[in-house]
Order: structure tokens, then C-alpha cells, then sequence
């Protein structure tokens, strides 16, 4: 959920919702609303009343904002007042956590709801919400029907930038398994589709680390700090970097160094979450404008 100071109208609120990939807030229980109630308790929306995500429909039925049936509701006394004509949107007192039905003309701050891991990525992308990224394979494919396509470095890392992306930096051994698994493989039946006929020494991933293998030396293609190695022991030659995990070509969970103009058939690409890009868009707008809950 991301709560925003900045007060709008109610359906420039959904706008405003829309930029982050959201919808006004969707109160589903009890817990939810209380959760709501307690943050605004915190200040941090100033003790203002904001907008919801509950607004009434031309057939006089109140919905939530995406137009589904509410599935819990928190009236207050007399609410909601269906006689008007114009209170068809709603909001929550930051005094009882009750709603109450109002114009949307009047400008309120205003809760966004961004749900769930379905909508962090783009369609063919994993999520991980241990990391708040997402994660693209880059898998087997082939050219003429026969043979897998092969990408240096380059064209690797070129292919993850046409999708907004970088290669995939990894930093904990959180993130180094995930990736793994979803890199595995099982090439080693497979005929005449790798260099030399050698699936299991062909099939490697491409990663976005260039180093010797040491902590804190090299870089990785999206920039972030080089905290993370999952190789030992350290070399003295700066290489970039493949994975691999295929047990049955007795490839566990390897990286391996590798020079860039080499092609493999694989690569894992990486890029923040919609969920991560909504809140770096909002630090960089000000903290006053809206806060993460």
C-alpha cells in the first residue's frame, strides 16, 4: 500500500494510483482496515480523512474501485447515504476508522492498494518477493530448429536492455538461489544442439558480473556494489561470468569465469520490481508527497 499526502480529486486519485500500477485502496477485512487506521495514527497522513477505493455505482450499489463486491465494510453511524446524489465516493475517518460516503470534488489525500505478486512484472518475468525484483531466463532457443542460439556477453546483456533490464547482479545467498532455480536445466539426451555436440559444457547462463572472483573487485552490468561471490577460490585475471545448475551434468549450482566474446545459449536478466520502481519514483518526488505502508 503507498499513502499519498498530495490531495486530489477522487478520480485524479485513481490516476494517481494508475502511475504506480494500483488501484485506489481495496479494504478486504478487518485486518486490513484496522492496519490502514493504525498507520494514519502514526501521522503520517496528518490526521487527514483520505479517499478509499469504495465508490457507488449508477445502479445505487457500492463496490470497490476495480468494480468487484465489497467483501467487508466499516459504515459509520447512518452511512452510507445513498439519498445524495453527489456522495458517491468514500473515505475513512482518521478519528474511528469508520466510512463515510462524500464528494469526490473535494481534494483528499489518498491510499493505494498494489496487488500482489501477479502484477509486480511483466508477463514471462518471476518475482521474488525476498528480493522485490524481477527475474527473466533468457532459455534454450533455436535458430534453425536444430541448434540452440548462442549470445556473447554483449548480445547478452544487449537482450536485457531491450526489455528495461540489465543481466542479473546477485548479492546474498537468497538471491543466488533463486536464480539458480531458475536457471536449471536438464540438457544432458539432448543431440546435436550445442557446439561440438557437448550440451552439458555448452548450456551456460550469462550473468552481469565481470571480476577475479573477489568481493568488493569488478562490477556488475546494472551497477551495483560487488557485495556477493558465490566462487572460491579468488583469480587474478578479471573474466566475465557464467551459471549453471544441471545435476545431471554434475553442474550444481555453478558459476564460472568465462571471456566475453564466448556464446552460450542462456541468459538471466534482472529489473526492479513495480513495487521497487514505485517507491524509488516516489523518494525521488519527496518524502512529503507519500509513504510506503
Amino acid at each position: 500500500m503507498f499513502a499519498i499526502n498530495e490531495t486530489k480529486f477522487y478520480f485524479d486519485a485513481i490516476r494517481g494510483c494508475a502511475s504506480l500500477d494500483g488501484i485506489p485502496v481495496k479494504i478486504q477485512n478487518l485486518y486490513e482496515n484496522s492496519f490502514i487506521y493504525s498507520y494514519m495514527l502514526q501521522g503520517e497522513l496528518k490526521g487527514a480523512t483520505p479517499f478509499i477505493g469504495v465508490e457507488r455505482k449508477e445502479t445505487n450499489v457500492w463496490t470497490y474501485a476495480d468494480g468487484t463486491p465489497l467483501t467487508y465494510q466499516n459504515w459509520g453511524p447512518n452511512e452510507p447515504n445513498n439519498s445524495s446524489s453527489t456522495s458517491i465516493c468514500a473515505v475513512m475517518s482518521s478519528q474511528t476508522a469508520q466510512w463515510y460516503s462524500v464528494e469526490c470534488s473535494i481534494a483528499r489525500p489518498y491510499i493505494c492498494s498494489i496487488d500482489g505478486d501477479n502484477f509486480q512484472c511483466p508477463d514471462g518475468w518471476v518475482y521474488s518477493n525476498q528480493t522485490d525484483y524481477c527475474y527473466y531466463l533468457q532459455n534454450f532457443t533455436y535458430t534453425d530448429g536444430v541448434h540452440w542460439q548462442l549470445y556473447n556477453q554483449t548480445t547478452a546483456e544487449t537482450l536485457c536492455r531491450r526489455m528495461d533490464s540489465h543481466l542479473v547482479s546477485i548479492h546474498s545467498d537468497v538471491e543466488n538461489d533463486f536464480v539458480m532455480e531458475l536457471a536449471t536445466s536438464n540438457v544432458s539426451g539432448l543431440a546435436n544442439v550445442a557446439p561440438d555436440n557437448d550440451p552439458c559444457g555448452s548450456q551456460w547462463a550469462w550473468i552481469g558480473y565481470y571480476g577475479n572472483g573477489t568481493i568488493g573487485t569488478g562490477t556488475w552490468t546494472d551497477g551495483s556494489p560487488v557485495d556477493y561471490i558465490n566462487y572460491r577460490p579468488n583469480l587474478d585475471v578479471f573474466l566475465n561470468w557464467v551459471i549453471a545448475n544441471d545435476s545431471r551434468c554434475n553442474l550444481p549450482r555453478v558459476w564460472i569465469r568465462t571471456y566475453g566474446y564466448n556464446a552460450w545459449p542462456r541468459a538471466v536478466c534482472k529489473k526492479p520490481s513495480k513495487n521497487r520502481i514505485a517507491k524509488t519514483r516516489k523518494s525521488a518526488t519527496g518524502a512529503a508527497n507519500g509513504c510506503w505502508i
